[in-house]
């Protein structure tokens, strides 16, 4: 973490893609590819790996997944 004031990424606008999906759900959850995957932009300030997060939308709504790796705190 920087000493600055404000993130360097609150000095831009970001906008992502967000794919089309259908069907958006199944019985086993999500059914968001590989192709859904949005860019991380927590690099932007540290080496450190963010969350995968995947988005889509489809007439039945929008859906995000949300998968991160090597946590070994718990949440609460």
């Amino acid at each position: 973490m920087s000493d600055a004031l404000v993130s360097p990424r609150f000095l831009f606008h970001f906008s992502l893609a967000c794919r089309h999906c259908d069907p958006l759900w199944t019985a086993k959850g999500t059914t968001l590819g590989t192709e859904h995957i949005l860019p991380s932009l927590v690099e932007l300030e540290s080496p450190a790996d963010g969350p995968e997060v995947r988005a889509g939308w489809s007439r039945e709504g929008l859906a995000f997944r949300f998968e991160v790796r090597g946590k070994k705190q718990e949440p609460w």
